[in-house]
């Protein structure tokens, strides 16, 4: 297994765009982008960048000057609610093909313009997640791709039915 945190990240203070993808990745430990503060863009794509499934709180913390953030395909289960905290200029955020069944964000990310929650094992929206994504497009419009999950369309899930036909 391979950690994100072996690696010398010295020295790559001026770096705006990092892509490693499919590096086999198995662990990132939290801070490892700190050393690079100029970051822009981060691909973290198929890997396992989570610990048993979860993103925890400090793992991107440091990272306010990202924009676009690719963490698919890294076999995600659970997030931190506070794990994008402080990427206030996050526009791009592609969670896709993982395994996230509930979304319960603190999205402080007023320049997001589009979210990737693509494949993944999400029934609903709760409605804090409602209203804060409803707060976030009052700044820009926002494109949230939900397609290909188990998304629940019964009675016991009538706000969030209400709130994807006002929000088509």
């Amino acid at each position: 297994s391979k950690l994100f945190s072996d690696l010398n990240l010295q020295g790559f203070e001026k770096l705006q765009s990092l892509n490693i993808a499919q590096n086999s990745l198995s662990q990132i430990s939290a801070g490892a982008i700190s050393h690079m503060p100029s970051l822009e863009a981060l691909n973290l794509s198929f890997n396992s960048i989570s610990h048993n499934g979860y993103v925890s709180q400090n793992l991107f913390a440091h990272s306010g000057k990202l924009r676009i953030l690719d963490i698919s395909n890294t076999k995600i289960s659970s997030i931190n609610d506070d794990a994008f905290l402080h990427m206030t200029g996050l526009q791009k955020l592609n969670i896709s093909r993982n395994a996230i069944t509930d979304l319960s964000l603190n999205l402080h990310l007023t320049n997001l313009s589009k979210l990737n929650l693509e494949g993944n094992m999400i029934h609903t929206l709760n409605h804090e997640m409602m209203k804060q994504l409803d707060l976030l497009s009052q700044n820009q419009p926002i494109s949230i791709d939900l397609s290909n999950n188990p998304l629940s369309c019964d009675c016991s899930n009538i706000d969030f039915i209400k709130w994807m036909q006002t929000h088509n």
